[in-house]
């Protein structure tokens, strides 16, 4: 997964060499199409192949969820309060994925994920300052 600034790809004036030069990769993703972003930077992507929603990063990807039910998921949307929407469209049961055989069968699922918060930067998690001294007293 590469990424771009915004700012990059809408200033018209910068050659498209210069703007090559200003894409960088993200991070690695499974096999699947949908995609969202979080608030914090990570990406949730769908892995078809192994049933299942990731959140990457530069640092890695974890699993959010694995489930026989997200049979090739595609969709991505965000919700409110960290929730994720995912549909499920059985693809990998239509005749062209499958032998030639269909095999798909309603329902076709759309499921909500909640998406827990990264923790914060390892820089805010720093103990805080030991507290001052009033003035006029010493110390401790």
């Amino acid at each position: 997964m590469w990424r771009v600034r915004t700012r990059d790809l809408l200033d018209r004036s910068l050659p498209p060499a210069e703007l090559a030069t200003r894409v960088e990769s993200h991070a690695d993703r499974p096999a699947g199409n949908g995609l969202v972003a979080a608030d914090d930077g990570r990406v949730v992507v769908t892995d078809v192949e192994g049933h299942a929603l990731r959140v990457t990063g530069p640092s890695g990807q974890a699993v959010l969820v694995e489930d026989p039910r997200l049979l090739w998921p595609d969709g991505l949307a965000r919700g409110p309060e960290d929730w994720i929407y995912v549909t499920v469209n059985q693809l990998n049961l239509h005749p062209a994925l499958d032998r030639g055989e269909e095999e798909s069968r309603p329902p076709y699922g759309v499921f909500r994920i909640r998406v827990p918060r990264a923790p914060p930067p390892r820089e805010a998690r720093l103990p805080p300052p030991a507290p001052e001294a009033a003035e006029g007293t010493a110390p401790r």
